[in-house]
């Protein structure tokens, strides 16, 4: 009886470990993804920004050309 016990204490070690390494697995890799949708969604953000910024410059420089009635 406490031999079996004893094996069912190390088994349940070896699966304790087994498990807290697939977590911290886990979370490194969730956070890696979630760092890597951030930086992605920064960029596709400053894409836009900048070409807004271009259509705003394309605008303003045609109503800077263009002559005002007197």
């Amino acid at each position: 009886w406490e031999s079996r016990v004893t094996q069912y204490e190390r088994d349940f070690e070896r699966i304790s470990t087994v498990v807290r390494k697939e977590v911290i697995r886990f979370e490194k890799e969730k956070s890696k993804d979630f760092k890597n949708h951030v930086i992605k969604y920064l960029e596709t953000l400053l894409y836009s920004q900048q070409q807004a910024g271009e259509q705003l410059g394309i605008r303003s420089g045609i109503l800077l050309t263009k002559k005002l009635p007197r």
